[in-house]
């Protein structure tokens, strides 16, 4: 039960542990009190406790400590935050090397648009996180987009790494009967999960049955209008929220994958979607206009009367439907396999300062982490 940026970390940690040559730490402020690895040490540097839950610059000291404590060579963060910033300016204090990967469009626009503005928490955030920016080692981004940005706001050069995803290991089978029509994000306003209910209600007499996956919204308001809409509606299943594998499993059963999100970075369920074969349609989200460079779906610029008329005419051309699915899975496998993940093994590989480092890990006192 992660997002996008957590299911990619994890991905990429199981890979390090698995081509030998690598310790890997996983830092995080959350993780399941049994959970255990053969392959790889977690530790937790924070809780959401208190102020902790609007801000994440108030982990500095316990982040840093943990950073002491490890001595890497490398850190890889994802996700743009006051965590970037600090980890910044652990690296340049002790002479390792930070690869910064961008995880969301809104990161790279100013503030206050790529934050609530709502606390001065934010602030604090957004400062740290300018100040990562600046001065990551590396900076890796998921679009030629996210490319531009950085050189256009910050003067900084990037490589794009798309991300990455197993293939799974059966073709997946489609029902026949009505048109699986699936949905998956947390259901967080700007995800705009009531466009994807208001498909459901205009296209009530289609053959057409409409999945809803996600994790339940904090604001008790939406979530109760949500929930009045949900229960009218005789073609709709509210799931709530799954594991990868759960949502993979019903991903492998759709025939199409909607997304009404006002932005994303480049969402991973779209590739999750496509190596099943699954066509992906989007109210607005369209990441170095893939849908317009390549058949793997329909995007409406944000005319939802588009969206719905598109999901009208596929509930009757499933022909047009399963060729284009076909058409997404040979996308993904090329742009999107774990080949990718191979490219960030090879940042890791040029790390920089390692007889500093060692020498410091070497000269570490028996006793065990500094204070």
């Amino acid at each position: 039960m992660m997002g996008g940026a957590q299911y990619q970390a994890k991905l990429l940690v199981e890979h390090m542990s698995s081509v030998g040559g690598f310790e890997t730490t996983y830092l995080t402020r959350r993780a399941a009190p049994d959970f255990r690895s053969q392959t790889h040490r977690v530790l937790l540097i924070s809780d959401r406790k208190g102020l902790k839950r609007y801000t994440f610059a108030l982990d500095g000291r316990s982040l840093v400590r943990a950073l002491r404590w490890i001595q890497p060579h490398v850190i890889y963060q994802r996700v743009g935050c006051a965590h970037t910033g600090i980890s910044a300016w652990y690296a340049r204090r002790y002479g390792c090397r930070l690869v910064w990967h961008v995880a969301h469009d809104r990161t790279l626009e100013p503030f206050p648009h790529s934050f609530s503005a709502s606390l001065p928490s934010r602030l604090i955030d957004h400062a740290w996180m300018i100040y990562g920016i600046r001065n990551a080692t590396t900076i890796v981004a998921q679009t030629e987009w996210q490319q531009q940005q950085l050189m256009r706001r910050y003067g900084r050069r990037s490589i794009v790494i798309r991300n990455f995803h197993p293939e799974p290991n059966q073709a997946a089978q489609k029902p026949t009967g009505p048109l699986q029509v699936t949905w998956v994000a947390n259901l967080k306003e700007w995800k705009r999960p009531e466009a994807f209910l208001q498909l459901a209600e205009d296209l009530r007499e289609q053959p057409i049955e409409f999945h809803m996956v996600g994790k339940a919204s904090p604001n008790v308001k939406l979530m109760n209008s949500l929930l009045r809409r949900i229960n009218a509606l005789a073609n709709f299943t509210f799931h709530g929220e799954r594991t990868q594998e759960q949502v993979n499993s019903l991903l492998s059963r759709s025939h199409l994958f909607v997304n009404t999100s006002d932005h994303e970075g480049f969402a991973n369920t779209f590739v999750q979607a496509w190596l099943r074969a699954v066509p992906v349609a989007t109210l607005r989200v369209n990441p170095d206009e893939v849908f317009n460079r390549q058949k793997v779906g329909f995007c409406a610029d944000g005319d939802y009367g588009r969206l719905r008329e598109w999901l009208r005419g596929a509930a009757q051309d499933r022909v047009k439907l399963g060729v284009l699915g076909q058409s997404a899975l040979k996308y993904a496998r090329e742009y999107h396999s774990m080949k990718n993940v191979e490219r960030l093994e090879s940042l890791f590989q040029r790390s920089q300062g390692n007889d500093a480092v060692d020498e410091r890990r070497n000269g570490r006192n028996a006793g065990g982490a500094e204070s």
